[in-house]
């Protein structure tokens, strides 16, 4: 039974799904050999990690030795892989330029950037000439009937999102509030989350 497990039987919930690890602890040699000529030898050793993500730092020597372990249930091989090639970029730039601010540090691989780039379309200057609300607003025109938001089990075309939107916003506007006030949105990742941001 692995910790975490123990944790949500008594009622603790999840702490943490990720540990990172510094093994910073003098090397004892595989095979040690003691006054009385018994020895001690270490064939192998098998570890586990009880958490979705686990990294280990060992010193060998001059350099460092990162071993990445993950349960197959969380991530697959080449997400893991993913995420200790990042680690080694941010540690390799740390080592390169140490002057360098943390928040200029590249998390990203290269070809990555430009990968979210294409997906977030910010070369096409009508997206960044544009706003949210005037983006939704022509894709309600455009495809009114289309699917926009699945969420618990519900379906909500653009026409109905759009609607849900503007009787929010009008409620709002019945209280007084108008351009530019600040108006706060504290609920949970549901469908009216996704409302109360457009009315907003």
């Amino acid at each position: 039974l692995g910790l975490t497990d123990i944790q949500q039987l008594a009622g603790a919930g999840q702490l943490f799904d990720t540990l990172t690890v510094y093994e910073n602890y003098p090397r004892i040699s595989t095979a040690s050999e003691g006054t009385d000529g018994l020895g001690l030898s270490i064939s192998s050793a098998i570890d586990a990690t009880h958490y979705p993500l686990t990294l280990a730092v060992n010193p060998a020597g001059d350099a460092m030795r990162l071993r990445l372990d993950y349960q197959p249930a969380a991530l697959d091989q080449s997400q893991a892989s993913l995420i200790l090639a990042r680690y080694q970029h941010l540690l390799h730039q740390l080592t390169t330029a140490a002057d360098r601010p943390l928040a200029q540090l590249d998390m990203l691989l290269t070809g990555e950037l430009e990968t979210l780039d294409d997906w977030n379309g910010i070369h096409n200057p009508t997206l960044l000439s544009s706003t949210l609300p005037d983006l939704f607003a022509a894709q309600v025109v455009r495809t009114p009937d289309a699917p926009a938001l699945v969420c618990d089990g519900g379906r909500f075309t653009y026409a109905e999102l759009d609607a849900r939107a503007n009787r929010l916003a009008r409620h709002l506007i019945s209280f007084g509030v108008g351009p530019e006030d600040f108006v706060a949105v504290y609920l949970p990742r549901t469908a009216d989350l996704v409302i109360a941001l457009l009315a907003v």
